[in-house]
This record gives C-alpha cells, sequence and structure tokens, in this order.
C-alpha cells in the first residue's frame, strides 16, 4: 500500500511538474514576443537615424528629419505592436483569411473573393506617384523590421500554428480596402430599390424610399419636406400577411448602424478664443483598438521648420488618420454617399454567357480563384466578370446582376490623405485634399487663423447626370462612370455665420450638386440633430462641454414612440401586476440609454418590432418576387413608418388584425411572453447592452476570451445617440482638439495602445474610455527612448 501511495504521489508530481514547466515555457515563449522599447539598433533601411520615444500609455512620438524617415519609424511601431492586427486587416480584404485561422475563415473569403482586391491593390500600387512609393516602401521596411526586433512571433502565430509573412507595400492598399468594405459596401440598398421598383408602385416607393426626416439637421440649413402617404389605390396590392417568426425573434433587425460624430467651434464660439475640434469615429468593436495613437515630427522643407503631428492612425497606413499639426486639426465621418451602381447584365440574343451592351455584345469572362486553407486542401472558385465589375448574383427574371463599385476603378486608393498632414491653413487642407483616394469621408477642419470647414474628400464617381438611385441595364451602360467627380464638383463650406459645423453620417447640405451624390446609407436617427441643438444651446464652448455632448446618451426620436406605446397601454383591456409594471417602466423612462433602464429596452424594442410588422406588410410583393435577399431596412423608413402608425389608414392595416389598437397590443403581448421567458433584468439596457471587445483568436477558441478579450461591462449608450456605446458598435476613440491652444486637447481610447496581452499597455485605457475621463492628447512625459540609426 505505501509502494502503491508513494508511487501513485509520485506520479502526480510528475505530472504537475511537466504541467507547471509547460506553462512556464509557454509564459517565457509569449514573454520573449514583448518588444523592446529602449536601446539603439542599426538599419539598412534608413539613411538618417531617428528616435522612438514613448510615454507611460506607450504612445510612441518618432522623431527625425524627412517624412520617409518618420514613415519608417511608424512602420516599426506598427510592426512591434500590432502586427497580427495589419495581417487579419490584409487577409480580410484580400479573402486570404483561411490560409491563416483554416476554414472558419472559407465564409469571409468566398464572399471577399469576389472584388479581386489583391489584383486591385497591386494595380493601384503601379499607379501612385514616386514619392508614395517612397513612403511605402520605408513604412514596409519599418514594419517588418519591427516584426523581426522582436525575439520570436507574437503570440497569435504560436496559438495558429504559423509564422507571420512579410509586409508587402501593396498590403497598405488592402488595408485602404478593408474600410471599402467596412464603411461603403452596400450593394443591397441598389438591389433593394431595384426589386421595389418592380414590384410596388412608384408613389409607394417615392414614399419607403425618402431621403428625408423629422430631425433633418444639415449645415446649411435646408430641409426636405416628406412625402405624405399615398392613397387606398395606390395599396390595392396589399393583403393579409402572416407573422413571420424568424423576424419578430431578432428585435434589431430593423436596425441601420452608420456610425461616426465630428464637429467644430469657430473662435467665436469658443471660451479660448480659438476653434475646438470634436472627433469620435465609430466602428465595429475589436482587441487591439482600430486606432493607433501616435505623434511625430519632421523638416517639411528640410529647415529647422519642424511639423509636429499628433493623432490616430490605422495600423497598416504610413499616417494619422485624423489629428493636429498643431496648425490646423481634422476629423472624420463617413460620408454615407452613393458610390455604389447596380448593372442589370442583359443576355444577348444567343443567352449568356453574351451580353447586351451600348455598342453590341461582349463575353461574360470566367475566373477561378484558389483559396488556400490551413490544414486542408485548396479550394477553387469560379467567379464571372464583366467590363463593369463581378456578377454578384440573378435577379428572379433571369438576368444576372453586376456590381460597379467605387472601389474597383484603378484610382481608388492612394496615400494621400496620410500626407495632407503638411497643410498649415483649411483651404490649403481643402485644396490638398481632392487628391486623397479613399471612402469618401466627411471632413470637418479648424486652423490657428480661426477659421473652421466642412469638405468631402474620396472617390466618388462621376455619372454624368445620371440618377443614382436607379439601376442601369447593361445596353444602356455606356453612361456607367468611369472616372472621378471633377474638383470643382466637390462641395464645401467655410466659416458659416453661426461658427459651427457639424456631421454625423446625416445629410450635410441641400445644394443640387450635393444631392446629386445621392444617398448611399444617412443615418435617419437624429445623432446629429442632437448635437446641434447642444451646440446652439451653449454660447460659448470648451473642450469639456464638447466631451459632455460626445457622452450625451438622450434617444430623442424614441420619445415619440413611447407616447405611442403609452397611448396603446392606456387603451389596453388587459390588466395585471406583469402590464402594471411593463406600464411603470415606460413611464418612467427618463429619455436616455442608461444602463439601468428596463424602459428604454422596451420602448426600443416595441417600435423596431412595431417597425418590421408594418414595413413587412407594405412590401410583401417584394418578398414574394425576391424571398431570399430583399431587405427593405437598407430604406430611410423611420419617418414612414412613424407616419402610418401615427395616422393609422385603415387600408395600410394588415387584415389578420381587427384594428391598429389590436396590432399594437399584440406587439406588447409579444414583449410580455419575452419578459416571463426571460425575466426583467434581461430587459435592463445595461444587460442588454454588453460590450463585446474581443480578440478574433476567441472566436476559434472561446477560452482564450477571458485573457486576450475585454471584459464585458454595462454601456449607456446606443447608436441611436451622440454617445455610441452597443455591443457591437462603439466610439473607440474620443478626441477634442483645439490648433493653437494644444495643452487644452484631451482624447479617450478603448484597450490601449499594445496588441500584446502580456503588455501593461494592453488594457489600461479600457477603464477611462468606458467612463467620462480624458487623458491629454499630447504625449506625457518619456520613460523608454530607442534610437534606430543608418547600418
Amino acid at each position: 500500500m505505501r509502494f502503491l501511495i508513494r508511487t501513485t504521489v509520485g506520479t502526480l508530481a510528475m505530472v504537475v511538474g511537466m504541467v507547471l514547466a509547460a506553462i512556464v515555457g509557454i509564459y517565457l515563449l509569449f514573454w520573449s514576443s514583448l518588444p523592446s522599447y529602449d536601446g539603439h539598433r542599426t538599419s539598412e533601411g534608413i539613411n538618417e537615424s531617428l528616435t522612438i520615444e514613448r510615454d507611460k500609455l506607450g504612445v510612441p512620438t518618432i522623431r527625425a528629419n524627412s517624412r520617409e524617415t518618420v514613415s519608417y519609424g511608424i512602420g516599426f511601431c506598427h510592426g512591434q505592436d500590432r502586427f497580427f492586427q495589419m495581417d487579419m486587416l490584409r487577409r480580410v480584404a484580400s479573402g486570404e483569411l483561411s490560409a491563416l485561422v483554416g476554414k472558419g475563415g472559407i465564409g469571409m473569403d468566398t464572399k471577399v473573393r469576389l472584388h479581386n482586391f489583391r489584383e486591385h491593390s497591386k494595380l493601384v500600387w503601379e499607379n501612385l506617384s514616386d514619392y508614395e512609393k517612397t513612403i511605402l516602401k520605408q513604412y514596409t521596411k519599418g514594419v517588418n523590421e519591427g516584426l523581426t526586433s522582436l525575439k520570436t512571433r507574437p503570440p497569435e502565430y504560436w496559438l495558429l500554428k504559423v509564422k507571420p509573412q512579410p509586409w508587402l507595400p501593396e498590403d497598405s492598399i488592402l488595408v485602404i480596402f478593408t474600410f471599402y468594405l467596412d464603411l461603403q459596401n452596400n450593394p443591397d440598398l441598389d438591389y433593394a430599390r431595384w426589386v421595389a421598383r418592380k414590384t410596388l408602385p412608384k408613389e409607394v416607393v417615392q414614399f419607403l424610399d425618402g431621403n428625408s426626416h423629422s430631425w433633418e439637421a444639415a449645415i446649411d440649413g435646408s430641409q426636405i419636406l416628406n412625402r405624405e402617404i399615398p392613397g387606398p389605390e395606390a395599396f390595392s396590392y396589399l393583403k393579409a400577411t402572416p407573422k413571420d417568426s424568424a423576424f419578430i425573434e431578432i428585435p434589431d433587425a430593423v436596425e441601420r448602424m452608420p456610425g461616426s460624430n465630428n464637429w467644430v467651434v469657430g473662435p467665436e464660439a469658443s471660451v479660448s478664443g480659438f476653434p475646438i475640434l470634436a472627433e469620435d469615429p465609430h466602428l465595429n468593436l475589436g482587441v487591439p483598438n482600430t486606432w493607433y495613437k501616435m505623434s511625430y515630427s519632421f523638416s517639411p522643407d528640410g529647415t529647422d521648420n519642424v511639423l509636429d503631428i499628433h493623432g490616430f492612425s490605422v495600423p497598416g497606413l504610413p499616417g494619422i488618420a485624423f489629428g493636429t499639426n498643431g496648425r490646423m486639426a481634422w476629423g472624420i465621418t463617413n460620408g454615407s454617399l452613393d458610390t455604389d451602381d447596380l448593372i442589370i447584365l442583359e443576355p444577348s440574343e444567343h443567352g449568356f454567357p453574351e451580353y447586351k451592351t451600348s455598342t453590341g455584345t461582349a463575353q461574360i469572362q470566367q475566373k477561378q480563384e484558389i483559396i488556400a486553407i490551413k490544414g486542408a486542401e485548396p479550394m477553387t472558385m469560379e467567379i464571372e466578370y464583366t467590363q463593369w465589375g463581378p456578377v454578384v448574383g440573378e435577379t428572379p427574371t433571369g438576368e444576372k446582376r453586376v456590381r460597379r463599385w467605387s472601389a474597383y476603378h484603378p484610382d481608388a486608393a492612394n496615400i494621400r490623405s496620410m500626407l495632407i498632414e503638411r497643410s498649415v491653413t483649411n483651404e490649403e487642407f481643402i485644396e490638398t485634399s481632392y487628391e486623397s483616394n479613399l471612402p469618401v469621408q466627411n471632413y470637418v477642419l479648424a486652423d490657428d487663423g480661426g477659421n473652421i470647414a466642412w469638405t468631402l474628400s474620396g472617390f466618388l464617381p462621376d455619372r454624368n447626370g445620371r440618377n443614382p438611385f436607379d439601376s442601369i441595364n447593361s445596353s444602356e451602360a455606356d453612361q456607367a462612370w468611369t472616372k472621378k467627380l471633377e474638383r470643382s464638383e466637390f462641395p464645401k463650406i467655410t466659416n458659416p455665420e453661426n461658427h459651427l459645423l457639424w456631421t454625423a453620417n446625416n445629410r450635410v447640405s441641400g445644394e443640387e450638386k450635393y444631392l446629386s451624390l445621392g444617398s448611399g446609407d444617412f443615418s435617419e436617427f437624429p445623432r446629429a440633430y442632437q448635437i446641434r441643438e447642444k451646440l446652439l444651446a451653449k454660447e460659448k464652448h470648451s473642450p469639456r462641454t464638447l466631451a459632455a455632448i460626445q457622452h450625451d446618451n438622450s434617444v430623442t426620436f424614441l420619445i415619440r414612440w413611447r407616447k405611442l406605446l403609452l397611448d396603446t397601454l392606456n387603451a389596453y383591456e388587459k390588466s395585471n401586476s406583469e402590464l402594471a409594471r411593463f406600464k411603470k417602466e415606460v413611464e418612467d423612462w427618463n429619455g436616455r440609454a442608461d444602463g439601468n433602464s428596463i424602459g428604454y429596452t422596451i420602448i426600443r424594442d416595441f417600435r423596431n418590432r412595431l417597425t418590421v410588422e408594418v414595413l413587412r406588410h407594405i412590401t410583401q410583393p417584394c418578398y414574394e418576387f425576391e424571398p431570399e435577399e430583399f431587405d427593405p431596412f437598407r430604406f430611410m423608413t423611420e419617418e414612414a413608418i412613424y407616419q402610418i402608425v401615427c395616422e393609422q389608414p385603415d387600408y395600410l392595416l394588415n387584415p389578420i388584425y381587427d384594428s391598429w389598437l389590436h396590432q399594437f397590443s399584440s406587439v406588447i403581448d409579444e414583449l410580455c411572453i419575452r419578459i416571463k421567458e426571460r425575466g426583467w433584468d434581461a430587459f435592463r439596457w445595461g444587460n442588454r447592452n454588453q460590450s463585446d471587445y474581443r480578440h478574433p483568436i476567441t472566436y476559434a477558441v472561446p477560452a482564450l476570451n477571458g485573457i486576450l478579450s475585454m471584459p464585458q461591462i454595462p454601456l449607456e449608450g446606443d447608436h441611436y445617440c451622440p454617445k455610441v456605446l452597443s455591443h457591437s458598435l462603439a466610439a473607440g476613440v474620443r478626441m477634442i482638439v483645439s490648433p493653437g491652444k494644444l495643452e487644452d486637447s484631451i482624447f479617450q481610447m478603448g484597450c490601449g495602445q499594445s496588441g500584446h496581452f502580456m503588455s501593461k499597455n494592453y488594457r489600461d485605457l479600457q477603464r477611462l474610455w468606458a467612463t467620462e475621463e480624458y487623458l491629454p492628447l499630447l504625449p506625457g512625459e518619456v520613460v523608454h527612448s530607442l534610437t534606430i540609426s543608418p547600418r
């Protein structure tokens, strides 16, 4: 027995020892991949020395004489801190994710390979100016040397059992294409418009597909009148529409979630007498943060005149996307304009693969894409291409659908937006920004001369006067755009009389040339309206008053839905304790997306579920014609649906209900069932709206969530209000900057600077990001310093 005990104990000790040794070995392996921020290095990639200083947050300040050397330094920092993130970005855009992660990436790869962005990136690279190529070559050298400076590869590559592949200059172009995919990838809108025009009366389509709403906040003060509900003759096609349980189960199916806010106040509206600019871009949450804070300085003319840049970069690109050079500041939001077209490919008299063009017929080209898959055999994908773009599907009437997208143009991307940092006045910035090709952005600007401005920048197509809302048949597609809109057609506003400018993915202007650019995905919710009202409410603003606007979680448009819900509850015939609490929670709602509010969630769900029902009833012929791909929620439908539920015309009531009150009450019944099933606490907004800042590795290995991802926390805010904080979409950065008075500039940022989970800078900013506390934008005290000299 003693022998057995000794043997068992010895075996257990050996197993425990082996486990501990393995843990220590893994720990040391991962620890060795942490970057070194101190000392001296040499490089064959530079012709002059540079220094990289870091503060306690890990934020680098790169100092060199030339922009080319600074570009190398930016790449070095990105390669040290964020290489896996960069690798994911280029693979997502190129459809090469499966080669890294295995079969789990096939779904994404097959969607993206359609766009052929790997080949496009090479073409764009060849079209860049010599100077842009030099900047990207230097950046690429820096990235690869930053990566190889690590003693061992980043932890993600050990977990995936692969080695990182070197960065290529065209990979930075792929990073720009990820923003096309994320910000202006909306072919469903054009197809929804085509289906609606095929199946619904013209008056109904115009009513549903409006470009205006009650919360208009264009910076030029323009308003577009809302359309009245068409009469009963326009809706004579309606019939009983059974409930669709699949849609009822998705309370947020109706939501459209474009995001980003920015605004600027002139010196006359500023306490300090200097302009102040606020910026908070909203993107899908992820670990590490999309943005990487940095500062850098160089001499633009080779003299003692040094330019100091402070702002936020995208790992993979050699400069900041928004920030300041001290003399001026700039912020961006998605332009939400239409850069996409649907071409209906008509078969020739011989049928496909021949198709009609304006000059005769042409042949569909077949292309094979080979998708490499880690741990499995490669997959072959067949793609059909036309002279305008890829075939993306078929229509129910037998034509093929072709996508014409600005991202496919040879001039769709460049890195000139990284280089307009040299501008010292708004006018100089606007003039230079036309040369920047990227997904169309709203820029708001401020300079230390006291000027403020707004303009658009990016690749806007010239459609030769054609209506951007209409699809075009291939036999008439000779007018399908082939070039970028001329410089003179890009709108701008400078120094408005009220000294205020703002954008929030809304309709910004009412002038004819702006409206002719079309709505790609304007926000129909009152973020811009609320920002404008808060700006107008004070005569003078400071960075702290603008920070308060960034954290405004009031949801103005739901106030009217609350009234509709309370009117329904007051007329409701049922009475029980559950309904009494239901009504009390709605009555107690304070108008905000507060984490502790149950009433907010109830009102929100009531609006969304009712919208789904009414919209499906009106657009039922579209679903019958195209049951798989029709998406009515691409339209700006809030105003139309609210008009209907307020006016309650009998001819629009779904016949499965006895009255509008019956329909509204049935939605309440459904919500009560959900509350009974899940409990009241499940409807507390903070429990519904939990942050989901996850590392991509955790989708494949959930067990690593506690180590790699940020902790889930209840969030106040929503994508319906200026404080955009939802489980899937949020302001990863908030910046407030005052050119001429940079000491007043402040910021917030989620996660931290580092992409390495063992770094103290991996999550050190997360707590502040979830609060209303800000940090100084300017770099802090130097705690690390690295010098890199020519070899």
